[in-house]
């Protein structure tokens, strides 16, 4: 935005509470990810998830509830934000862009929810905590295709608004095909493969067996 002196005084709420809530989720996804060791890779045995478990189960809880507060206030960004750039009119974008949001909540949630679960009594059988592991990966990687839709269209709204710097909005839209590329982190092969062109992140780079 070109600051909030163009907003009426109605979005100015909004606005404020956007700035807020995006940065507090922000900080809490970061601290989240500083946490927590290093993750297997997406080719680690039954074994080594498994003893991941064991050795990190105190860091992997804690990273669990932080990361959920930080689901919270990603959702609460979301309604501010799309509160903020309607003027009172939410249109069809931000109506899609919202539902998306919510639907990349949802999967954030299950995601975690399967790292809490691992730690909370990790598995002693190697084929349940690959399971595990890949039930993480999956879901976690799916949220990419809500993450897009949602930096998509909020980002579509942004050009459509004059006073809205169009530059933010071509961040959104790379942020966008960010995010469509990592969800297909959990393809075996190929460029969107974790050993592709891009990958996921990090850790889940290694080729899978």
């Amino acid at each position: 935005m070109t600051g909030l002196a163009h907003l009426d005084t109605g979005e100015r709420p909004a606005a404020i509470a956007a700035l807020v809530t995006g940065i507090a989720a922000t900080v809490l996804f970061i601290a989240g990810g500083l946490l927590i060791a290093p993750l297997p890779g997406a080719g680690a045995s039954g074994e080594e998830v498994a003893r991941y478990a064991v050795d990190h189960r105190t860091l992997l809880l804690a990273t669990s509830y932080v990361w959920g507060v930080a689901i919270c206030a990603q959702l609460a960004f979301a309604v501010a934000l799309r509160d903020a750039l309607s003027g009172g009119r939410p249109g069809t974008l931000l109506g899609v862009g919202l539902s998306a949001a919510i639907a990349l909540v949802a999967l954030e949630f299950a995601g975690f929810a399967l790292v809490a679960a691992l730690a909370f009594r990790p598995p002693t059988d190697p084929a349940g905590a690959r399971l595990l592991g890949d039930l993480v990966l999956v879901t976690l990687s799916y949220a990419g295709f809500a993450a897009a839709l949602w930096s998509g269209a909020y980002s579509l709204a942004m050009l459509r608004d004059s006073g809205i710097h169009a530059w933010v909005a071509w961040l959104g839209f790379a942020s966008a095909a960010a995010h469509l590329e990592a969800a297909g982190a959990f393809a075996r092969s190929g460029a969107f493969s974790p050993s592709g062109w891009g990958g996921y992140a990090g850790p889940n780079r290694r080729r899978r067996p």
